[in-house]
């Protein structure tokens, strides 16, 4: 397994993009009135920074952040997701673990991460 990596290539950015909407679309998700999955993830693909991390030569996790107001100390975690076959590995430790570092760089002090109840 490799360590998460930042997203900055365009083609596993869409591919992160494809791979977010079938997460999404398999769980339950709240989104604003009005808006769809695809709608959400073209916000996420144009405002999020994103890690990953790959092991067997897939996919195995990912996870969306931004910090949108840099008067306030605070990142925003938007996505955190990892694929049914590398889940208890410690991929999403991993994950976490990156966008605090990323998020100390960006001049934030804490993360915000919201969890549905039965997550």
């Amino acid at each position: 397994m490799s360590t998460p990596n930042h997203l900055d290539d365009a083609d596993v950015k869409e591919a992160v993009g494809r791979w977010l909407r079938v997460a999404l679309t398999n769980e339950p998700l709240i989104l604003e009135e009005g808006r769809s999955v695809d709608d959400y993830v073209s916000k996420l693909l144009s405002l999020a920074d994103f890690g990953f991390v790959v092991a067997d030569s897939a996919l195995a996790g990912m996870v969306a952040f931004y910090r949108n107001d840099p008067s306030r100390e605070l990142c925003f975690i938007s996505a955190l997701a990892v694929s049914r076959k590398f889940r208890q590995l410690g991929i999403a430790g991993a994950l976490l673990q990156y966008v605090h570092a990323r998020a100390l760089e960006y001049g934030a002090r804490t993360c915000h991460l919201r969890v549905h109840r039965d997550n």
